[in-house]
């Protein structure tokens, strides 16, 4: 299974779209939050999605759970787990849950780390990033209950280091 996650679109549909081009074999799009697009977009490109911080997500869910080929994923923006701050109150939560996988956005920067054998995974913005990193979105690829992730630059969709 492959599944293109983006997170802090923060209103630039063209973005979106660009990056739904570049992944015409995606089985799953997943928006992790403030997108600042119409619902109706995103539903349209059937891009599963939850709320982030802003104002202009309404009518999303906050967090989403997903169980693809037997991995446990949650879908969190992570402000309200304070993931600014660090992952501490999050892993706690996802610990305590047994997911797998989880994916959550609000830095603005690309990363990932493995916490009590757990995959945290955020694909930074695809349109503002906060670090020295260009706009970044994230493949996830799921087969046989492994996973594998690449992170891409979003204007070119080449692989990129994090």
């Amino acid at each position: 299974m492959k599944l293109v996650v983006f997170s802090d679109v923060h209103g630039e549909e063209g973005i979106i779209s660009h990056i739904l081009d570049a992944n015409k074999d995606a089985d799953y799009v997943l928006s992790l939050g403030d997108t600042e697009v119409s619902q109706d977009f995103l539903v349209h490109n059937d891009i599963v999605m939850i709320k982030g911080n802003s104002r202009h997500d309404p009518g999303f869910v906050s967090e989403r759970e997903l169980v693809i080929e037997g991995i446990r994923i949650f879908m969190i923006h992570g402000h309200k787990h304070g993931v600014n701050h660090g992952l501490e109150k999050l892993a706690k939560f996802a610990i305590n849950e047994e997911y797998d996988v989880v994916l959550y956005g609000h830095t603005h920067i690309a990363d990932h780390q493995k916490i009590g054998g757990i995959q945290f995974l955020n694909p930074g913005s695809c349109a503002r990033p906060r670090n020295t990193l260009p706009p970044t979105y994230m493949i996830l690829e799921i087969e046989k209950q492994e996973i594998k992730w690449t992170f891409k630059d979003t204007l070119t969709n080449s692989t990129i280091e994090v």
